[in-house]
């Protein structure tokens, strides 16, 4: 087990020693997803932590007018909704598996043990909570906009690198979902933007801001 979660950002900079203890004294359940299973509903109680050892989960939630928004794609390994676990504890978003996953579940109660005995589990998740409250305050303004010219600009930042280059992963249905707007707006935009000079595509999938 040490070897699956070494990576995650929560148990980083414990020994092996460290985590083999801690392995051994809390209580988990490891679950197999299929592709297209629901992990957990927006709206249910999270009774405790998840852990994605493999494979991609998907966060989408309803809007008030029953639209499907895409919050979040979480690939392993990672945390999923690290955030919900203390408080009413209530899911803002339905998490779906993308491919076949293994997720670890570890009780509410169990993590409070955890993080009490170990201060660098703590201290990481602390901060692992403080970057995903940042991402997720951006993620709803930058939602809450209707100008998708605007949004996909905004994409186009915060992945450039420092030569002002961008590699999409995503395909255009996938990044339609992630601005909640359809394909075909997008794609428009996206030819506008070229023959506006503002980005040129250098490659399948690679753009540069100008």
């Amino acid at each position: 087990m040490y070897y699956l979660i070494k990576n995650i950002g929560l148990f980083k900079d414990n020994t092996p020693e460290e985590l083999e203890a801690m392995i051994k004294k809390t209580a988990f359940s490891l679950i197999n997803y299929e592709p297209g299973q629901t992990v957990i509903l927006q709206g249910e109680k999270l009774n405790g932590l998840l852990i994605l050892l493999s494979g991609e989960v998907k966060g989408e939630m309803n809007d008030e007018n029953c639209n499907i928004i895409k919050v979040e794609d979480i690939k392993a390994p990672n945390l999923i909704a690290p955030a919900f676990i203390f408080g009413n504890g209530i899911m803002p978003v339905t998490v779906t598996t993308a491919v076949r996953s293994e997720i670890i579940f570890i009780k509410r109660d169990s993590f409070i043990k955890m993080i009490q005995e170990n201060s660098t589990i703590l201290t990481n998740y602390l901060d692992i909570l403080c970057s995903k409250a940042q991402f997720l305050s951006g993620r709803m303004m930058f939602l809450r906009s209707t100008n998708i010219r605007e949004k996909f600009i905004a994409y186009l930042n915060e992945n450039k690198d420092s030569n002002n280059v961008i590699r999409i992963d995503k395909k255009l249905h996938e990044l339609a979902d992630l601005f909640a707007v359809t394909r075909p707006a997008l794609s428009r935009v996206i030819g506008d933007l070229i023959a506006d000079g503002i980005i040129e595509k250098l490659d399948r999938n690679i753009y540069r801001l100008r």
